[in-house]
């Protein structure tokens, strides 16, 4: 932390922990057998251990290994340039003049956004508990981080001070679920059919923006269906997403933090599924994640625990990504 203080040129309210800690691979070690001890006679006297610890099981962080780009480090208001127009070519006459050529620039904004979580412990948790505390605060509070960002680049609205995701995007290709070709088609959602997995990469494909790291993205619930939905009914036994592991010829990315209770008309439990290249997908993060620690209440002793970050999440250009939310 004082290190890291030092590198910034700022003093944390609590401590800093640098992002690349975060970055790094989660290895909690073989967790311990936990075993109930007991016995008809002298029950009473034999304590209970406990030997491990069984963690909540979340869903897994996609977006970086997708290809998002992170951006760490950043100091003050970030803008990304980008070209919306260049050069064309124009057909002259002999001894004729050509049209000039114009070339239009606009930036991609990121300004920090500030998150955090926190966690209490009680007093009695941490003077009668063997478990180290500290760490399991330390970890949970990270996983938080992780999870909140990695969410929020898919499906944050950009509300009450959140980032804007891919899905609130404005510009996106998006798909409607069954063939549909509009929203209101399919009032309620539908299931998705080869169609629709086709039509989520030519929304990407007829802006010429098929390029770079390619893929789907969905949650367990979609892959479960296209794994017993055939390409084509009656006619084809291949299911679309087959025993290759491939979908439509990409790689596709499997996790839960894609959304899988969308309401839609009288539905609320439809799914999204995202298609694009993930190397446009930029997430900034300003400075280091800050842990900071307080008593709130001292008459029971209570510690709160918090993690403070700063980040801002941004898409390149919108037509890189193509969206079906009502799957």
């Amino acid at each position: 932390s004082d290190a890291t203080a030092k590198r910034i040129g700022r003093q944390p309210q609590g401590f800093y922990l640098p992002y690349d800690w975060l970055r790094s691979p989660y290895s909690g070690g073989k967790a311990a057998e936990l075993r109930a001890i007991t016995t008809t006679s002298g029950a009473s006297l034999i304590p209970t251990q406990k030997l491990g610890f069984i963690d909540v099981l979340r869903n897994r962080m996609m977006v970086r290994a997708a290809g998002a780009v992170v951006l760490d480090g950043l100091i003050g208001n970030v803008d990304l340039p980008k070209r919306t127009g260049g050069a064309a070519l124009s057909w002259v006459a002999a001894g004729g003049t050509p049209s000039e050529a114009t070339q239009t620039f606009s930036h991609v904004q990121l300004r920090a956004k500030t998150g955090s979580a926190y966690i209490d412990i009680y007093r009695t948790m941490y003077n009668q508990t063997s478990l180290d505390i500290e760490m399991l605060v330390q970890d949970d509070l990270a996983r938080a981080v992780q999870l909140g960002i990695d969410y929020a680049a898919l499906h944050g609205d950009g509300l009450s001070n959140a980032p804007t995701g891919i899905a609130s995007t404005s510009g996106i290709g998006m798909v409607y679920a069954g063939g549909a070709a509009d929203n209101g088609t399919n009032a309620n959602g539908a299931a998705l059919v080869w169609k629709d997995i086709v039509n989520l990469e030519s929304e990407v494909a007829i802006d010429n923006a098929d390029i770079g790291s390619l893929g789907y993205m969905t949650n367990a619930k979609v892959r479960g269906a296209l794994k017993q939905t055939a390409k084509v009914a009656s006619t084809d036994s291949r299911m679309i997403w087959d025993d290759d592991g491939l979908l439509n010829g990409y790689a596709p990315w499997v996790t839960n933090q894609v959304r899988g209770d969308i309401t839609k008309g009288g539905s609320t439990d439809l799914s999204a599924v995202f298609f694009g290249n993930w190397n446009d997908l930029v997430i900034g993060l300003w400075g280091v994640i800050d842990i900071t620690a307080d008593i709130p209440d001292n008459r029971n002793g209570t510690v709160r625990v918090a993690a403070i970050v700063e980040t801002d999440i941004a898409v390149r250009q919108a037509p890189l990504f193509a969206a079906c939310l009502d799957a």
